[in-house]
């Protein structure tokens, strides 16, 4: 193999890697999303074999040169894309980005090994790597599964793993044992002062046909009446307000459980009704907060 093959391999290569991350999937289901981000690892493991072992036919003598340039090049694409996808309507991962290059370098170190006199030990580190490099998609993974079990439940915070399917605006969040109501954990919720901090559930099971009744129970922590605003919106919504479900509740300092219809939610939308067959979101968040505050969220289920 000559050197300008090489290159038109390893373009080729590189283009079709970055068309692949780079290109917006249509994905809304949260168990595929999860499927695909366990492929990034296994991915850059392959490509980083393959360009190698190329690069090891047209210039052997420098092959643990090559593995170098390989390693960096690939670990460059697989951070550049990440960033490059918060332009190109995808979502950027820091996870994503680890496992890429945690992906290469298992990918470099499983061919150096092959050819070296620590094969073994070798062997074993790029499996370790690979390992690592999937722990995040995997644990997510289980959690996909384990939400679809849970149901009517559709968070009770008793896993770590559930943080995975929250996320947060203009907050922090973190599982805490003070006002759980069901088990030991709740969900706290550190609001800024803002318009609309508060947290969301992207992906939620989405089939809620056959309840009657959205419950949550929540706790506002010492301070003034404030206003949290709930809202769900299905797989079709079109971004109008007017084509969700939004309520806003006047909260005291303490505990409250929250009582919704689901006859209301799927009566919410103005031209339509909102699909109880497919929900896909569901935010909680404080109108107009003033100061720090927090909320504390447990118990979220369908009845």
């Amino acid at each position: 193999m000559k050197f300008a093959p090489l290159a038109a391999l390893l373009l080729i290569v590189f283009g079709a890697v970055s068309l692949l991350l780079l290109v917006p999937l249509p994905v809304e289901v949260r168990l595929v999303r999860v499927l695909i981000d366990m492929g990034h690892a296994p991915l850059f493991t392959v490509l980083a074999i393959i360009v190698l072992q190329a690069c090891r036919h047209v210039a052997p003598r420098h092959f643990h040169r090559s593995a170098l340039v390989v390693w960096v090049l690939l670990g460059a694409l697989g951070w550049v894309s990440e960033v490059a996808q918060g332009y190109t309507g995808r979502g950027p991962s820091i996870q994503d980005a680890l496992a890429n290059t945690l992906g290469a370098s298992a990918g470099v170190l499983w061919l150096l090994s092959r050819h070296s006199s620590w094969r073994l030990p070798g062997l074993g580190l790029a499996g370790a790597l690979l390992l690592v490099g999937e722990a995040y998609p995997l644990s997510n993974f289980g959690d996909t599964l384990w939400q679809y079990h849970q149901m009517p439940a559709i968070a009770t915070f008793e896993s770590p793993t559930e943080l995975f399917r929250w996320q947060s605006n203009h907050s922090t969040i973190r599982r805490v044992r003070e006002h759980a109501t069901a088990g030991n954990w709740a969900l706290r919720i550190d609001l800024e002062p803002g318009k609309h901090p508060g947290a969301a559930i992207d992906s939620p099971p989405a089939n809620w046909s056959g309840y009657e009744v959205l419950l949550v129970d929540l706790y506002l922590a010492d301070g003034p009446p404030t206003t949290l605003v709930v809202k769900v919106e299905d797989r079709w919504h079109n971004h109008d307000p007017s084509d969700r479900f939004e309520r806003r509740f006047k909260l005291s300092p303490g505990s409250h459980t929250l009582h919704i219809s689901l006859a209301d939610i799927a009566a919410a939308p103005a031209d339509r009704e909102l699909d109880l067959q497919n929900v896909f979101f569901v935010q909680f968040y404080v109108y107009k907060n003033a100061k720090p505050r927090s909320l504390f969220l447990d118990n979220i289920r369908l009845q």
